[in-house]
């Protein structure tokens, strides 16, 4: 998946800095295409990490005004970036996401309301997806947004202290939704931004992936449950 989305980024060369690429588990097979005009740093993890700590370490490269996560099962067909920055300078937000569809342009459910135990079991029972109304013409205030892609103010993200290593896969970006609402800024999902991404949905078919959901969505209960963000 990454060399495709390295290769789209590289179009969009003049606006990035540079690419902070995790070798999370290594793979002595994968070279990056040296002929991309990029800059990438590489990160090679002597073990695994979470998805935190992965972001956290490759924050520690930052040295712009902005800070983009990004999973590599992204695609780009247009150029996000701009659209997104003029979110963030337009409203309060702290963290801007793309609109996102499936490689058939399904759009997906990727900014939805603050989760609970109920809207969990309807979920898991009945396949409730949370999901928050979608206009599509207008930009819109979502409880959060899922991680595959954000754009962060560098200040606010240093300010959150970046994602709670504490979960190590999932919620993370629940929680980061919610401590940025907190702070009276929060989320934006920009309307005429847009990104392709195929869930990969591992929780829904590897036990480990599901261990590690219901662990994480334990732990966010167990410290936000009641206790979430007055929505303005």
């Amino acid at each position: 998946m990454l060399p495709g989305l390295l290769e789209d980024i590289s179009k969009f060369s003049g606006m990035i800095e540079k690419v902070v690429l995790t070798h999370n588990i290594q793979n002595r097979g994968f070279a990056v295409d040296s002929d991309l005009d990029i800059n990438i740093v590489n990160i090679n993890n002597s073990h695994p990490k979470g998805f935190g700590a992965n972001h956290n370490q490759a924050f520690k490269h930052c040295d712009t005004d902005y800070y983009c996560v990004l999973n590599p099962d992204i695609r780009l067909t247009n150029n996000p970036f701009p659209k997104l920055v003029e979110c963030l300078r337009n409203s309060r937000a702290t963290i801007a996401a793309p609109r996102v569809f499936d490689s058939k342009g399904i759009k997906q459910d990727t900014v939805r309301y603050f989760p609970t135990p109920y809207a969990l079991i309807k979920k898991t029972l009945f396949g409730f997806k949370n999901e928050y109304p979608d206009s599509g013409n207008d930009h819109i205030y979502p409880d959060w947004a899922a991680g595959m892609f954000l754009l962060i103010t560098a200040d606010d993200y240093r300010s959150l202290h970046g994602f709670d290593e504490s979960y190590y896969l999932y919620y993370e970006d629940v929680d980061l939704s919610l401590r940025s609402w907190k702070n009276a800024h929060g989320v934006i999902q920009c309307a005429n931004a847009h990104a392709i991404h195929d869930a990969q949905r591992e929780s829904h078919r590897n036990l480990k992936f599901l261990y590690w959901h219901l662990k994480s969505a334990t732990k966010f209960f167990a410290r936000h449950l009641g206790r979430f963000p007055t929505r303005p």
